[in-house]
């Protein structure tokens, strides 16, 4: 028996189980037609962004259920009982506020994405935009592209000034070593969505969202700089003004 066009989803197959590789299509998914839903984090103060980011997602993504993620300003997210604990604990979080803020809004997106498909067999993505970022087809066409990465949790479009591009996407393990920061886009697996709220929620302190992500979560790969642009009108990010991004030890 012949076995034609097997789609490639995240599924726990492989080509080993076929007795004749070479009479077998293998048809990689990809991520843009696997988006579940987008959110995009936008301060309330900022009506510009929303407006911008709201009409420039629906241009791109007209099909697909777009949701405001309102923004959680530093001295807001204690009103949060799984993040008050971890301030009290949190150094840095205290001496720079604009990392809680960052925290909160995208630990907050993920407790809600937790709830809601954390009993739902799916095979889709969620992605995840801050208010401050562009990119323009050459991103769409890289997630309409057949994704031959099949055991992966996260992916990140990370700030544009890392100035990182090699292979379109890319481990982040094989860039351990250099500065690669930003959050600017995350795309989570929903597949594995309960596994990753415990291992992040776990994390007994507040830290920069993408270094807490890199240090903690296995599998996490990242789009060339390319891909991602922020505003020519940003200079410093809302949530995160006056931090100075370098490696640290957190706890």
């Amino acid at each position: 028996m012949i076995l034609k066009n097997i789609v490639m989803m995240n599924l726990d197959i492989s080509p080993m189980f076929f007795n004749n590789i070479n009479n077998i299509d293998i048809i990689y998914m990809n991520i843009y037609d696997n988006i579940k839903e987008i959110i995009y984090i936008n301060l309330e103060k900022r009506k510009d962004r929303e407006e911008y980011i709201n009409k420039f997602l629906k241009e791109y993504f007209n099909h697909i259920k777009i949701t405001r993620f309102k923004a959680i300003e530093p001295k807001q997210a204690i009103k949060y009982p799984f993040i008050k604990e971890k301030i009290k604990h949190s150094k840095n979080a205290n001496q720079l506020p604009g990392i809680t803020g960052c925290y909160s809004s995208h630990i907050c997106i993920l407790n809600r994405l937790f709830n809601k498909y954390k009993n739902k067999d799916t095979n889709d993505f969620v992605l995840i935009v801050e208010d401050d970022t562009q990119f323009n087809n050459n991103f769409i066409d890289k997630l309409k592209e057949p994704l031959n990465i099949t055991d992966w949790n996260i992916m990140l479009g990370i700030n544009p000034s890392c100035n990182v591009n090699h292979n379109g996407i890319n481990k982040y393990d094989d860039f351990k070593n250099e500065h690669i920061f930003g959050t600017n886009v995350v795309i989570y697996n929903l597949k594995n969505i309960k596994r990753l709220y415990r291992d992040i929620i776990n994390i007994p302190v507040i830290i920069d969202y993408d270094f807490m992500l890199k240090e903690n979560i296995d599998n996490i790969y990242f789009f060339d700089t390319k891909y991602i642009q922020e505003r020519g009108d940003v200079k410093i990010s809302d949530i995160r003004s006056k931090i100075q991004i370098k490696r640290r030890l957190w706890w």
